[in-house]
């Protein structure tokens, strides 16, 4: 019999409300297919962090087995019997976002002059900038002293349904929620901060930053247990999905907690599914990973991120006649003036006033978004662009959405600034943008790179966009209803 490899990553099962069959929706879902009913689900992500909880797999019955079974591992007496149990639910926080780290190094380059027989050596200073994954979990209650925060990293493996009565087991407590999550933030943000003091920095100043935080509250079970050794009281806490003690002690612990009611946690956000169809006519959206969608039937434009600076229009770059065009997506993100004037900005060109250019579709190489940054907004104001009443099958789909491209904007703004002048300008990093929107451009093959068919200036390589560049047949094109 084969293994079943375990599941790596955070993912919570919900029901389809179509048909009511059990889904699993990993972190990075937008839309998924139930697999039973084959209907196109939208998943809807809360304003308020969510609320989830781990249902436990240890039955009351086996409390004091695993007592035991830890007590003969450490050749101590077995338990003469178990006094006490409850089951409660420790609530963390869990923050995921971006790791942004500005280094400042200095790299010394030799040089060797041949007639003279003399090396003589000059210092190079360069920034680096490094995005990497963050998470982190935090203690939101109960007794972060005797079980570690780190023990909450255990829901990367595990299923979590949405916090309802219906969902919580028979017989477990929920503790109080005594650290509120914009706390866990600055706690988190503090815990960041010390990795500038990892490495020194060799001229400038070190950054640490976490963008696009997203959290969620997860509530985790154990079993508080009470047990008789020759006389004398013990306690310990059992993970109530494995039953590893987590933790024992000659006092009682039961008494220190402040058990809460269900509806502080039922009272947080909550993680929604329904059907993926037009708000207008009620037709189904195509079940691509998209933030963008036309509907085929209407022609109703979707966008499944709310932003107020967001022009509800989808632009294209004019100009072209290659046949084997692929359309790639890019968010436009636009300054004020005034703080255009403030930082001089010219971002990529000396003619591009403001206007930062962010690709629309995965790069996982940051170093090579940044570079593509700067060649289409260096690029986009010599563009001839119109609106798009048209969608065909060589436009790509939407797969970064505004607010983590608004990060990497930010994150190559910072980049641009820093570069320069060595500071961060603390207003720099709250910096709000006056208006976002969506273009495409075209791009064609040629050898191992992809380039713009208007300018033929803009090039990345073919491997970044992880998309197949063979010619598309295009289908009757549909037209946008604003």
């Amino acid at each position: 019999m084969i293994p079943v490899k375990a599941k790596r990553g955070f993912y919570i099962a919900a029901s389809c409300p179509a048909c009511g069959a059990e889904l699993e929706l990993e972190s990075d879902f937008l839309t998924t297919s139930c697999s039973s009913c084959n209907s196109v689900l939208r998943i809807l992500t809360p304003a308020t962090p969510p609320a989830y909880v781990v249902g436990a797999k240890v039955f009351d019955k086996d409390v004091r087995f695993h007592i035991d079974h830890h007590l003969k591992g450490n050749a101590e007496p077995l338990t003469d019997s178990l006094d006490r149990v409850r089951k409660v639910y420790f609530p963390y926080w869990k923050i995921d976002a971006i790791l942004l780290r500005l280094r400042h190094r200095k790299k010394t380059r030799i040089n060797y002059d041949e007639e003279t027989n003399t090396e003589t050596s000059t210092d190079q200073r360069k920034v680096e900038t490094m995005l990497s994954p963050y998470d982190i979990t935090i203690a939101a209650g109960g007794l972060p002293e005797i079980i570690p925060c780190s023990l909450g990293e255990r829901t990367e493996y595990v299923p979590m349904k949405p916090y309802s009565e219906e969902h919580l087991q028979s017989g477990f407590e929920s503790l109080n929620i005594e650290i509120p999550w914009q706390d866990a933030i600055t706690s988190a943000n503090r815990a960041v901060g010390q990795l500038n003091h990892v490495s020194a920095d060799e001229f400038g100043v070190n950054i640490s930053l976490l963008l696009r935080p997203v959290l969620s509250l997860i509530n985790f079970p154990y079993f508080l247990a009470e047990v008789n050794m020759r006389g004398k009281q013990r306690s310990y806490v059992l993970d109530g999905l494995t039953g590893r003690i987590v933790y024992d002690c000659n006092d009682s612990i039961s008494d220190q907690l402040h058990i809460a009611d269900h509806q502080q946690s039922a009272e947080l956000g909550r993680l929604g599914v329904e059907l993926h169809r037009c708000s207008n006519c009620g037709e189904q959206l195509p079940d691509t990973r998209s933030y963008v969608y036309v509907c085929r039937n209407c022609q109703q434009l979707t966008v499944l991120e709310d932003c107020p600076q967001l022009n509800c229009r989808i632009l294209s770059v004019q100009g072209s006649a290659n046949a084997d065009d692929q359309y790639f997506p890019f968010w436009i993100f636009r300054l004020p003036a005034e703080q255009t004037n403030v930082f001089r900005i010219r971002f990529g060109g000396s003619e591009n006033v403001g206007a930062i250019c962010v690709p629309a579709f995965r790069i996982k190489n940051f170093e090579a978004m940044y570079r593509l940054t700067r060649r289409i907004s260096g690029a986009v104001s010599e563009l001839s662009m119109r609106e798009s009443r048209e969608l065909k099958e060589n436009y790509l789909p939407v797969a970064v959405g505004i607010t983590e491209a608004g990060a990497l904007a930010h994150v190559a703004l910072m980049r641009e600034v820093v570069g320069k002048s060595q500071e961060l300008p603390r207003a720099l990093a709250d910096l709000l943008f006056e208006e976002v929107s969506l273009f495409f451009a075209p791009f064609h093959p040629e050898s191992y790179f992809l380039v713009d068919s208007c300018l033929g200036a803009v090039t990345f390589e073919k491997s970044l966009a992880g998309v197949q560049t063979k010619p598309v047949p295009t289908s009757t094109p549909s037209t946008l209803r604003m």
